[in-house]
């Protein structure tokens, strides 16, 4: 049973090769990417700050509000509104 079992590929050398890849980036680039990604920083900072703020029954209403204009299905919206409540 056990030889008509599938052989396990050994990735170790590639999960290495992108580490070490990932590593130099980190290491040449890794100031640049922070600098460049610091306004995104920001900006979702504020936009957690804001969350934190509003009401729980706010955000569920700017939620549906963004999924009825994105999909245009009181379906899906519904859907959204229903699970959104049940994992609060």
């Amino acid at each position: 049973m056990s030889e008509s079992f599938p052989k396990v590929i050994d990735t170790r050398e590639l999960r290495i090769a992108i580490d070490d890849g990932f590593n130099w980036i980190i290491v040449d680039y890794g100031e640049a990417l922070e600098i460049a990604f610091l306004p995104l920083l920001k900006m979702l900072l504020a936009i957690e700050q804001v969350l934190l703020w509003m009401p729980w029954y706010a955000v569920l209403a700017a939620i549906c509000a963004l999924t009825g204009l994105a999909t245009r299905s009181w379906k899906v919206t519904g859907t959204v509104a229903a699970c959104w409540r049940w994992s609060a």
